[in-house]
């Protein structure tokens, strides 16, 4: 903490700076009119921190549905400048276009509301098989008819060209009661970035359970995006399997017995009504 306290009184390079929000987890990211909200389901041992080069901060969620929920923005005056939310490779994400209400807080471990970025970049493309099996919501970027069965991402990045002011992280007035020790460590939130002479502002949102492994990880995927698939209409009758998607062996993610994030795509919803760069033209 005291790193942080220090290095809050010392001056940011020369604003404004670009920041990179990274996301990585089973997130449900719903692009509504000039917000971009990002759901944490209610996942078994679950929990979300907010990483940046100097701080690690576990931010409370709710364990079970039935509360008041859990949801945090950008306080007021740092919140960086609304982009245009173009997409980078679109078809590397699981996307759907669904006009559907916001979703309520009190069903998820917590919501983080944002403004739209300049750019949204996938993460982390990972092979998955879905087919759609007669339900009533499909995805974009299908490879077959009603079939997926290439890599999606389980990790998203927004990136935003301007911060006029170092972002801040706080909950909204309408959120569930913080505790003590989350809302002193948000007052010391800092994303300055380390180490280069051209900075930008950096965070990452990860949700993860400590449990996760490489050997156990695709029933955690099966699990969490089942849960995610449940705060979307229509969405419950897909098929899919994570396991036996690409049978060839990929260097990049085998890499030994560590812990690994449970590995579920991030889901993106955005409304038929919107007119997103780069995305495709909403199916009717």
């Amino acid at each position: 903490m005291r790193a942080n306290i220090r290095l809050k009184s010392e001056k940011v390079s020369v604003l404004p700076l670009p920041l990179i929000l990274d996301f990585i987890g089973p997130f449900v990211v719903h692009l509504q009119k000039g917000i971009a909200c990002i759901h944490t389901p209610i996942c078994s041992d679950h929990f979300a921190n907010l990483i940046t080069d100097l701080s690690d901060i576990s931010l409370d969620g709710q364990t079970a549905q039935g509360g008041k929920g859990f949801v945090y923005h950008f306080k007021d005056g740092t919140a960086p400048t609304p982009g245009n939310c173009a997409f980078d490779q679109p078809e590397q994400l699981v996307l759907l276009s669904h006009n559907m209400d916001p979703l309520p807080a009190k069903d998820c471990h917590l919501v983080f509301k944002v403004p739209y970025p300049d750019l949204v970049v996938a993460l982390h493309p990972e092979p998955i098989w879905m087919h759609k099996n007669d339900a009533d919501v499909w995805v974009e970027n299908e490879d077959d008819t009603d079939i997926v069965n290439q890599p999606r991402a389980r990790g998203l990045r927004f990136i935003y060209n301007e911060c006029k002011a170092e972002p801040m992280v706080e909950p909204t007035t309408q959120s569930s009661e913080v505790s003590r020790q989350t809302s002193q460590a948000l007052d010391f939130f800092c994303c300055q970035t380390l180490g280069l002479t051209k900075s930008h502002f950096n965070m990452t949102l990860r949700f993860a359970a400590n449990h996760a492994t490489a050997d156990d990880r695709h029933q955690d995927a099966y699990g969490c995006f089942q849960t995610m698939r449940g705060l979307i209409p229509n969405t419950e009758k897909w098929r899919v399997d994570f396991s036996d998607a690409d049978n060839s062996i990929d260097l990049l993610n085998i890499t030994g017995p560590h812990p690994r994030d449970c590995g579920a795509a991030i889901m993106v919803i955005h409304d038929s009504t919107l007119k997103v760069k780069g995305l495709p033209e909403a199916k009717h």
